[in-house]
């Protein structure tokens, strides 16, 4: 969905899409008879579920880019459980008192789960985002157990910094988990 303003009837128009630099759908130019202002809507379909990577759609107008976003289509991996995020956890990795939201000022936040059938030696990935960028990943081969409960960690030696946070956690490519929190002012 899309928000327009100050749109003339009968200007040609083009909604494109791509994975990768696959264009997927013929750019064809309708004329637009939508109206001046408003909201409308884009859709990309198919008959079979979207292949796994990164997607594009570009707007045009008179053949000039006006608007351009994307999202990404990932490969789930069954091997990980939800993510609890909390201050503290067990020594069985269970949060101490499960959270989404923390004050400024903490040190430290563990984003624990369960996992099962992961070969030791898999490799997988953690990656950090704060306000969508990227803060820190680290890469590496499996080393906990093959299944039970283990955990990450997000820290900082002073304090995390207030923000919206995301988890992506991988297992051999493909995305096994991914979570969301915020640190806020107090």
């Amino acid at each position: 969905m899309f928000e327009f303003a100050n749109m003339l009837n009968g200007v040609k128009w083009s909604a494109l899409w791509w994975r990768g630099d696959e264009e997927l759908e013929p750019a064809a130019a309708p004329v637009w008879n939508l109206g001046t202002n408003g909201v409308a809507s884009v859709t990309l379909s198919s008959d079979q579920p979207l292949a796994p990577g990164e997607y594009t759609l570009a707007l045009l107008v008179e053949g000039d880019l006006v608007q351009e976003t994307g999202f990404r289509v990932v490969e789930i991996s069954d091997k990980l459980g939800e993510v609890s995020f909390s201050a503290e956890i067990d020594e069985d990795a269970k949060p101490a008192e499960a959270s989404d939201v923390f004050e400024a000022g903490a040190r430290q936040i563990y984003a624990s789960f369960e996992h099962a059938a992961i070969d030791p030696g898999t490799p997988w990935s953690v990656i950090w985002y704060r306000d969508g960028e990227a803060i820190s990943r680290v890469d590496g081969a499996w080393r906990a157990t093959a299944a039970g409960r283990t955990w990450v960690l997000l820290s900082d030696q002073q304090s995390i910094a207030p923000g919206e946070y995301d988890l992506e956690i991988t297992i051999d490519g493909k995305v096994g988990a991914i979570a969301s929190m915020a640190v806020i002012e107090p």
